[in-house]
């Protein structure tokens, strides 16, 4: 964004999460951006624009962007807990076009882990080719706390034909048993992830509460036409009573589900039930790195710190933050990860 707001040129578009799918953050075409034109007299606060409601999610930037009706700018989109979508001149702060994607849910179940409203949670992807931004608003629907993927056109903010969806899914419990996803428990905070031809949602828990019926969910959807692939959640036991601990939620602070270039999806749980160890790398997945096959297939590889269940029982999530894929190092083992959690201990991961 810096260099774009330098009105220069080489400003980079930045379409998802940390810049790129294994989440490193990094622009390597960088060559803007100097220790002589970063300085107080160039660079600084350009301008500030006031929005509806908190911005939980990364602003993301397209340069050279038709806006209907008013030219090309080099446009920043932004979402807000009030489920409006802004695009803004990244250069003078002007609200180029906004667009409201439902009523957000008031504060659900109470929890007070984030803004009175929930609305558009978490970061939204883009896709250039198609000049199209899939983002996830939570809103009432009728009363009824519901998640829908839409798919914006960039130019007009507009729904493209087929979105929005309702999201759904049920996935089979390990005694064969239907376990149905239901969005008015389940918080969806990571970040979008666009890769290999689809779009993909990890779903955590509010506050760690309804811990019965909350389960971690990694969800995908076809990009072309928004049709769900197979549905799986990360505990496959079915719960007895309200005081049954699952979770295993994917939220990583709002960090983004990961995929290496091959395709492979990598996330980070968190915790479980402090009281028992359930961990078992099978039916529960708790505080663990965790490899997922792009069709969702099922899990690939995992890994899990040797205390597991004391990250449990402190709520000291492993999952509190992502993981990061590294570009390919020369050596032996040049295909790395790194995640770290809440603990503050770094696992570097092969």
């Amino acid at each position: 964004i810096p260099a774009c707001a330098l009105r220069v040129a080489g400003c980079t578009s930045v379409v998802t999460y940390h810049n790129d799918s294994q989440r490193t953050g990094w622009n390597a075409a960088e060559n803007t951006l100097t220790t002589g034109n970063v300085s107080p007299a160039t660079f600084g606060w350009i301008a500030t624009v006031a929005l509806d409601d908190r911005i939980d999610t990364q602003p993301l930037v397209v340069t050279n962007q038709p806006i209907q009706d008013q030219g090309v700018h080099t446009v920043v989109y932004v979402g807000t807990e009030s489920n409006t979508l802004y695009a803004i001149d990244s250069w003078s702060g002007t609200v180029l076009k906004t667009r409201s994607l439902g009523p957000p849910v008031p504060r659900p179940l109470g929890c007070e882990d984030n803004a009175p409203n929930v609305g558009i949670n978490s970061t939204p992807t883009i896709d250039l080719r198609h000049r199209s931004m899939y983002v996830i608003a939570y809103s009432l629907v009728g009363g009824t706390p519901t998640y829908q993927l839409h798919e914006l056109d960039l130019g007009t903010l507009q729904d493209k034909a087929g979105s929005p969806i309702t999201i759904s899914a049920s996935h089979n419990l390990a005694n064969g048993n239907p376990f149905p996803f239901d969005p008015g428990v389940q918080r969806q905070r990571s970040a979008l992830l666009q890769s290999s031809g689809n779009i993909y949602a990890g779903f955590a828990s509010f506050c760690d509460w309804k811990q019965d019926e909350s389960r971690g969910w990694l969800l995908g959807w076809n990009a072309g036409n928004l049709g769900a692939l197979p549905a799986n959640e990360l505990t496959d036991t079915q719960p007895t009573d309200k005081n049954s601990f699952f979770l295993s939620s994917i939220w990583m602070s709002g960090f983004g589900v990961a995929a290496e270039q091959d395709g492979d999806i990598f996330f980070v749980t968190g915790n479980s039930d402090p009281d028992a160890n359930t961990y078992t790398g099978n039916t529960n997945i708790q505080e663990s790195v965790v490899k997922f096959r792009s069709d969702l297939s099922g899990v690939m590889d995992l890994f899990t710190p040797f205390n597991v269940f004391g990250l449990d029982q402190g709520d000291t999530d492993y999952g509190s933050g992502g993981v990061m894929i590294i570009p390919d190092q020369p050596g032996p083992m040049p295909k790395l990860a790194v995640a770290a959690g809440k603990d503050g201990r770094m696992f570097i991961i092969n």
